[in-house]
């Protein structure tokens, strides 16, 4: 599995790039939303920035090092895992905070443009998942285009 990477990096190498850079600015986008966007950015915005803190950071390393780890095997997966796995780990992310949060007995109590926390995160998942969607689609034709253009031409 190694010794394939090893024997041509390239084509893993770029594949893992153009993933790695997918996934970047996904969370980039989702940090956007999260520490720039209305609700989060009026109600709450310790709490919602922090969360975007964590998530621009730690989503698209676990994506890239997933890339990384499952690319070995078929490089096409260094592209299109980072791009859908990175939106996933950032809702996971929102999630796991926001529970951490309320077992410590913070409840949040707010509405907002008739917007409460509840319909708050579930406009973030709908987004994160609309990410992935795009970023599989994204990562499939640029899976296909890079696997086209590293083929092997033959001369005539």
């Amino acid at each position: 599995m190694l010794q394939n990477a090893i024997k041509s990096p390239f084509p893993f190498l770029t594949a893992l790039l153009i993933g790695g850079i997918g996934a970047v600015g996904q969370a980039s986008l989702l940090y956007h939303e999260l520490a720039d966007c209305y609700p989060y950015k009026v109600v709450d915005y310790a709490f919602y920035k922090g969360i975007a803190d964590i998530g621009l950071y730690l989503s698209p390393l676990i994506a890239i090092i997933a890339g990384f780890a499952l690319g070995l095997k078929k490089h096409s997966l260094a592209i299109i895992l980072p791009v859908v796995s990175c939106p996933l780990v950032f809702a996971v992310v929102f999630k796991a905070v926001s529970l951490i949060r309320e077992l410590n007995g913070v409840v949040p109590d707010w509405k907002f443009d008739g917007k409460t926390p509840s319909t708050a995160a579930q406009d973030f998942f709908t987004y994160s998942l609309s990410l992935t969607v795009t970023g599989l689609v994204v990562g499939v034709i640029s899976a296909l285009i890079l696997s086209f253009l590293l083929k092997p031409k033959k001369l005539v």
